[in-house]
């Protein structure tokens, strides 16, 4: 299990994204140039902090690694080498008004950001929604996803990482999954890049966690890295790379989202289907005075989450435990016994403060 790299940006823009993807993932790593600190919202900081099986949940890693320079070079080099069509292309003239893509300058070559300020193809000029106190340079959107791309791919092929995107309203592709495919994508008119395995795992993710009615806002970062160490955790990753490998990444925005939708539907009723049907069976194996014991303390008994063992005092009997480890060990062999997890690890309190959780 290997965290994942997030792409474009340094801050996070959402906490229910970063906590479903932590559900997924054992780590976020960032780009962050040198000699900057993230200016992170303090809902974001404890994830700094906090480490789980894969040290901290959110990590740093540099923007200025020897492969970064590298990649960097070679996109100047083909620049160069097609310098006359880029121009055409991507100069400020032909770039939209106002500004729409931005880079922070430490996240450049600076022989790179030379030629491209030389040429009229990056300039100075301040972000719209900017993320703490840097300094920015503007391009053409798809010029500044050709830097960025070969930013994101370097550093994750360096890293042995895999390249999430957030997946709100600040969501951004790469341009291409192949660093020799820039200038090709930027002097062709190709399709836009396809989703990756991960980022269908990401988006399958996200729609299990909503359809399964977990409240992302009452799971407390502290309790993600006793999540993560569970067996469950690799079966969920598992099911979500089964499911996203049914997903056709080139087909149209429309269809991917209704596959996607209808992958996670799936594991979704297999989770609360799996439920049902330990619930009705450790029922029937109750004795009498037992029967009215609620749902939910079945399934804490089932899943060992929040189970109280008090409950032995007040007539449910050690036959209830002695069927409960039965049942529950099948139980444990789940894919989808991770879900029953978060979902115990909820605070009763947010999920009724914030029944909707914590919108992008």
């Amino acid at each position: 299990m290997q965290p994942a790299l997030y792409y474009p940006y340094i801050h996070i823009r959402s906490e229910s994204w970063l906590k479903a993807t932590l559900l997924c993932v054992p780590a976020v790593k960032r780009i962050v140039p040198d000699h900057y600190t993230p200016e992170d919202d303090a809902a974001i900081m404890p994830y700094v902090r906090i480490s789980g099986p894969n040290g901290p949940l959110l990590q740093a890693v540099p923007a200025a690694t020897n492969g970064a320079m590298a990649a960097q070079g070679r996109l100047l080099s083909a620049f160069q080498a097609n310098e006359a069509a880029i121009v055409e292309r991507y100069s400020r003239e032909k770039s939209p008004t106002p500004d729409e893509y931005w880079v922070h300058d430490a996240k450049f070559n600076y022989e790179l950001l030379a030629f491209l300020e030389s040429r009229n193809l990056a300039w100075r000029s301040q972000h719209s929604r900017p993320f703490g106190s840097r300094s920015w340079y503007a391009l053409h959107p798809k010029l500044g996803s050709a830097v960025m791309t070969a930013l994101g791919l370097s550093i994750a092929r360096d890293e042995e990482l895999d390249i999430v995107t957030d997946s709100g309203a600040y969501h951004e592709a790469l341009l291409t999954s192949d660093e020799g495919s820039i200038i090709d994508a930027l002097l062709r008119d190709a399709p836009p890049h396809a989703a990756g395995p991960l980022d269908r795992q990401q988006a399958l993710g996200e729609l299990v966690f909503a359809l399964s009615g977990i409240n992302l806002k009452a799971i407390r970062p502290e309790h993600i890295p006793e999540l993560q160490s569970t067996p469950g955790f690799r079966e969920f990753q598992d099911a979500l790379r089964r499911a996203a490998a049914a997903v056709d990444p080139l087909s149209s925005p429309k269809s991917y989202q209704e596959q996607l939708q209808r992958e996670a539907a799936a594991i979704v009723k297999a989770w609360r289907d799996t439920q049902v049907s330990l619930v009705s069976e450790l029922k029937s194996v109750l004795p009498e005075q037992a029967k009215g014991v609620a749902p939910p303390l079945i399934t804490a008994l089932l899943t060992g989450v929040g189970a109280n063992p008090i409950v032995v005092g007040v007539g449910v009997g050690v036959g209830l435990f002695t069927h409960a480890a039965r049942i529950g060990r099948r139980a444990l062999r789940s894919r989808n016994q991770f879900l029953s997890r978060v979902e115990g690890h909820q605070d009763e309190f947010l999920r009724f403060q914030f029944p909707l959780g914590l919108p992008h």
